[in-house]
């Protein structure tokens, strides 16, 4: 059984659905971590273009999951 959530999504961390996940997890002490939109100026572009540039493109969910991990690990 993990111990640990990552929730990913389109939005900004509060509000959305990994706060939900967070609020209904944490009471059972499992790890919530969130990858989600920064709180900070977001360029225009494309959907591909904003999502990379925000860290939500294939690449950039990666590295922060592995950031995540050796975090967690340590």
């Amino acid at each position: 059984r993990s111990r640990w959530v990552v929730t990913v999504e389109e939005h900004y961390d509060r509000g959305g659905l990994g706060g939900a996940v967070c609020g209904l997890l944490a009471p059972y002490g499992l790890r919530v971590d969130q990858i989600a939109v920064p709180h900070a100026y977001v360029p225009s572009g494309s959907h591909a273009e904003v999502l990379a540039a925000v860290g939500l493109d294939a690449t950039g969910i990666a590295r922060q999951l592995f950031a995540l991990w050796a975090r967690r690990a340590v």
